[in-house]
């Protein structure tokens, strides 16, 4: 789904976290969380403007079982996978230049 930030459920999140053959980001976060709402135009415009990287939500209310599994204990948290597997974990608000240095990074790993 490159070029949006799709929300997702907790169901959804194995299957897309294992692609293979391109990166993903998924924003761990919730509706009452004010820098998750500060953080999601910026990864709205970064997956238009990221090729190769597909960008995905998920609300922890709404996926506790799958959050406590991966640990998240904090929002927002986003984890960066590639080739099937966790690479980064970003905790806390970033503003898009960073954020897009940072996954311009990752993506090199």
């Amino acid at each position: 789904m490159a070029g949006i930030l799709k929300k997702i459920s907790g169901k959804e999140l194995a299957v897309v976290t294992a692609v293979k053959d391109r990166n993903v980001l998924v924003d761990f976060s919730a509706s009452w969380c004010g820098p998750c709402r500060m953080l999601h135009p910026q990864l709205e415009q970064l997956a238009a403007e990221m090729a190769g990287w597909d960008f995905y939500e998920i609300d922890v209310d709404e996926a506790q079982e799958e959050a406590g599994k991966l640990g998240i204990r904090s929002v927002p948290t986003m984890i960066a996978y590639s080739g099937g597997r966790e690479i980064e974990r970003l905790v806390g608000f970033r503003d898009k230049a960073s954020l897009k240095t940072q996954l311009s990074g990752i993506a090199g790993k």
